[in-house]
């Protein structure tokens, strides 16, 4: 009995030292376009957070999406290179001292993309299609949520987790609104600590 109180002691104390953590994607992917092909995606970024003795603790993050993919509306066929910078104000709480789990929650404070595309359009008589370069701007509103695990090794700490980006793009070209709605963006996170 008092093994199994010491474990949940262990998890559930958050009381300790306070925490410098540095934050980088090293994988990601983006929710279903519909009726999209040849996707291929990319993450970039870091974020800055600082745990306080008691647990909570608020950080800084900037993340960078990249996406190619193929789609088809109507007769049109559409090849996008598509890339959204969004800056999030997050909060957390840390159970644990040596093992630990964080929840967090961020909130977007800025962010914007722009959507490059080529649009080929087929047509009745020679040459038979029609090839424009375009560009669209996009605009962002969103969300965070956050399950991140460390592991402190004396005054260092690793970490590795998953967050969800769940954004709301809203395309300015009424060409792309179609692709207007909410999209989800799955981020693995590694990272390092400073216990002090």
């Amino acid at each position: 009995f008092l093994a199994v109180f010491g474990f949940l002691e262990t998890w559930v104390c958050a009381e300790g030292r306070s925490r410098l953590r540095l934050t980088t994607p090293i994988a990601a992917e983006y929710g279903d376009i519909e009726g999209a092909t040849n996707t291929i995606e990319q993450g970039s970024g870091y974020g800055v957070e600082y745990i306080f003795t008691n647990g909570f603790g608020l950080g800084w993050s900037t993340f960078t999406a990249k996406a190619k993919f193929d789609l088809t509306i109507g007769s049109t066929d559409l090849s996008f290179d598509q890339e959204t910078d969004a800056q999030f104000l997050d909060l957390s709480y840390l159970f644990g001292e040596n093992l630990t789990l964080q929840l967090s929650y961020g909130t977007l404070l800025g962010g914007s993309g722009k959507a490059r595309y080529s649009q080929t359009t087929t047509l009745p008589f020679a040459p038979y299609t029609f090839t424009a370069n375009l560009e669209d701007e996009i605009s962002l509103q969103g969300t965070a949520y956050g399950l991140t695990l460390g592991m402190a090794l004396g005054d260092i700490e690793l970490t590795y987790g998953l967050r969800l980006h769940h954004i709301n793009h809203d395309y300015q070209s009424s060409t792309l609104s179609i692709l207007d709605g909410e999209y989800d963006q799955l981020y693995q996170i590694a990272g390092i600590g400073a216990l002090f």
